[in-house]
């Protein structure tokens, strides 16, 4: 049986689909809202107020079949992408950046920055930081300085801070010499830099070295981070750090011995950190474990909706976060039984593909009465994000089963803009 699962990367993590155009030169490309203009009877111009848009294609970096693994990432519920790995190189065009703007709907496409006449650029990664409605984009820069005179030549790593949607550097400042290692990441006012195995935390505001954190970090949010703290040689645990590096609250002793990845952090506020027994609800600074039956019986965190937490695996379940209870449950024996071959979940509602001798038989079901609504879907929400909602959705009229993907399976991802704080439909 294969269950699948829905992880943005933090990491996680979190897309795809539609198309645009850029030139790399800061300005604001797709989608766009056309303007119209009325002439009154005495000549005078008069522009009208762009139409406001709440249907966004999303542009197809690298398709898969889960979002926030084709290139995407998204901080405090902002999509972006063309920041780290493969898509990271100095030599990669600066049109693969890409951020999204909710307030506006539209991609924004910023300059990189340039390096002094002479200089080498050896690699260059970006993040989003600060606060998630009107977030900075910081770009760090490994840069090799020529020999000149007697001194030699030498390895360094620039920072610079760009505000979301103006085209100029505010700030830049060079942080430490040789050794950066991995992507950066960041917080509301920490930028976190990986130099072998510290972890660095630069002020946002000054650029200055502010504090050295754990190593083994696993979820990084606006919010805070959640990294292994060993307290003892045989006693490792999860802690939850605040934005500036100060520990908030632990999980149990030896709850992280030999344990993986932690999972992603809620993809809107960062008010979420999954570990793999349990997670850190950040606005009451406490760990809650999960029921002890879903672990053991095989279920595993695939994503975190607003303040519930779906588990899938042998065993499905939806954990409310302010309470830590289980809303709604499957033993591994009851999804072997009804056949359930793929799972997704989003605001009281599982996706199922039943597998039957071949054939698959779909539904969309809601978790409070346990009552199926549809037996087939062209689109499904994703993953929330700030006012907006991940959508996959069918390019024609077969089934979309994917995430995100539009390779393989005919499915596009877009971005639905939410009414009252919620996506507004249609369901399936």
């Amino acid at each position: 049986m294969r269950i699948s699962v829905l992880v943005p990367a933090l990491v996680a993590s979190i897309l795809v689909a539609g198309c645009g155009t850029s030139s790399g030169d800061g300005a604001t490309r797709t989608p766009t809202a056309q303007t119209t203009t009325a002439s009154a009877s005495s000549s005078a111009s008069v522009t009208a107020t762009p139409a406001r848009v709440d249907r966004v294609p999303v542009p197809d970096v690298n398709p898969s079949d889960t979002p926030f693994k084709d290139g995407w990432s998204s901080y405090g519920g902002v999509p972006y992408t063309g920041c780290g790995g493969a898509y990271y190189s100095a030599v990669h065009s600066a049109e693969a950046v890409q951020v999204f703007r909710p307030e506006s709907g539209e991609f924004w496409h910023p300059t990189k920055p340039s390096v002094q006449p002479g200089e080498v650029e050896n690699k260059t990664h970006c993040t989003l930081a600060g606060v998630p409605t009107d977030p900075d984009l910081v770009w760090v820069q490994q840069v090799t300085v020529p020999a000149q005179g007697l001194s030699p030549e030498r390895k360094t790593v620039r920072v610079s801070v760009q505000k979301v949607g103006t085209d100029t550097v505010a700030r830049t400042a060079t942080v430490a010499v040789d050794g950066w290692t991995g992507s950066p990441a960041a917080t509301r006012s920490t930028i976190l830099l990986t130099y072998g195995s510290k972890l660095v935390g630069v002020d946002l505001a000054t650029l200055k070295q502010g504090w050295t954190g754990p190593s083994e970090y696993r979820s990084i949010g606006p919010n805070g981070l959640v990294a292994k703290v060993d307290k003892s040689n045989t006693n490792r645990v999860w802690t939850l750090f605040s934005p500036t590096g100060q520990q908030v609250a632990s999980s149990p002793d030896q709850s992280a011995d030999g344990k993986g990845p932690v999972g992603w952090s809620d993809g809107v506020t960062g008010d979420v950190f999954t570990t793999p027994d349990g997670f850190f609800d950040v606005k009451a600074g406490v760990y809650r474990p999960f029921d002890k039956r879903l672990i053991s019986d095989g279920a595993t965190v695939s994503a975190v909706v607003g303040r519930q937490i779906f588990l899938n695996g042998p065993a499905i379940a939806v954990v409310d976060v302010d309470s830590g209870r289980t809303v709604f449950s499957m033993t591994a024996a009851e999804v072997s039984a009804a056949r359930i071959y793929e799972s997704w979940y989003f605001d009281g509602h599982l996706y199922l593909i039943n597998r039957n001798d071949g054939s698959g038989a779909y539904s969309v079901t809601t978790i409070a009465d346990r009552k199926e609504i549809a037996t087939s879907w062209l689109r499904r929400p994703a993953a929330t994000q700030l006012g907006w909602t991940w959508v996959s959705e069918s390019k024609g009229t077969s089934m979309c089963e994917t995430v995100g993907s539009t390779s393989g399976k005919g499915c596009a991802a877009v971005l639905v803009r939410n009414v009252d704080g919620r996506y507004p439909g249609p369901w399936y």
